[in-house]
């Protein structure tokens, strides 16, 4: 991740569940190494501290059932320019994407490139 972001413009898209494998919030690690510039941030589901219920908060004016506003919103900032990291537990945006990378205790254990249709897995 360090190396895909490194010296760019970003739009981070997290939850509670992004975290390194000290237990440290991506977006703490991101802001104290500076590995990029977050030019945009938020925080699904419930905040990005854990502190907001379900619905509210960090995600009001989201389609509750489809989530299609927010994501029509990373769509168009991707085809502006910027990288988007989009940390989440939900599976069903893997299609969405170019590349998404699976970590399993914090450890890349697959990654799936949907622009050249592949799809490679590492042990854990």
């Amino acid at each position: 991740l360090k190396n895909a972001v490194r010296g760019k413009k970003i739009a981070l898209m997290m939850n509670t569940s992004a975290i390194d494998n000290q237990g440290r919030l991506l977006v703490d690690v991101m802001a104290e190494e500076k590995w990029a510039e977050i030019a945009f941030f938020l925080g699904m589901e419930h905040g990005v501290r854990g502190n907001h219920y379900a619905g509210g908060g960090d995600t009001a004016n989201v389609d509750e059932k489809t989530g299609i506003e927010i994501m029509k919103l990373f769509h168009d900032l991707h085809a502006a320019g910027t990288t988007l990291v989009m940390v989440t537990h939900n599976p069903q945006y893997e299609p969405e994407y170019d590349r998404v990378i699976y970590l399993r205790n914090g450890r890349k254990w697959r990654v799936v490139d949907n622009i050249n249709h592949k799809t490679e897995e590492f042990e854990t």
